[in-house]
């Protein structure tokens, strides 16, 4: 569960004599743009050549994902909304704060987002597995038993 990420890409520099020399960074920015631009087209296009098939995979952990934390109490979430990777709950019922919740799974090696004061965003993709889903639903239940 975290961050996706389907293609390795190339870190970004920044040519400090060249900044020195020009007295509006448009053209610089503008460069940059095209870089970030490009390099994520790059990514979606690579997803698309070459993990196409993992996308149903992706959506089915995502929806086991939703499922599951369905169960947990405190949790709201409708597992017949989510239709992608991508999975959004609320835990305003637990009294808990996203990002309290976040930093705990993050101790247990869990990477989830806070989005919002009570909501968290999680995302499965090519690096996450069955067996992590649940890990990460196991990590959850712990953590809203003990946050600290």
């Amino acid at each position: 569960i975290g961050a996706t990420t389907t293609a390795p890409t190339k870190p970004t520099t920044v040519d400090t004599d060249e900044i020195k020399h020009r007295r509006d960074g448009t053209d610089i920015l503008a460069k940059y743009k095209y870089y970030a631009a490009s390099t994520t087209g790059a990514a979606a296009l690579y997803a698309l050549d070459h993990h196409v098939d993992r996308l149903a995979e992706d959506h089915a952990n995502a929806q086991l994902l939703a499922t599951e934390l369905a169960r947990l109490p405190g949790i709201r979430i409708d597992p017949s909304t989510v239709q992608t990777n991508i999975v959004f709950f609320d835990l305003a019922d637990t009294g808990l704060l996203a990002a309290d919740v976040c930093a705990g799974l993050e101790r247990q090696g869990v990477q989830m987002g806070a989005f919002g004061a009570t909501t968290i965003r999680a995302v499965t993709h090519l690096d996450v597995s069955r067996t992590d889903v649940l890990r990460a639903v196991e990590c959850l239940s712990k953590v809203l038993r003990a946050p600290g």
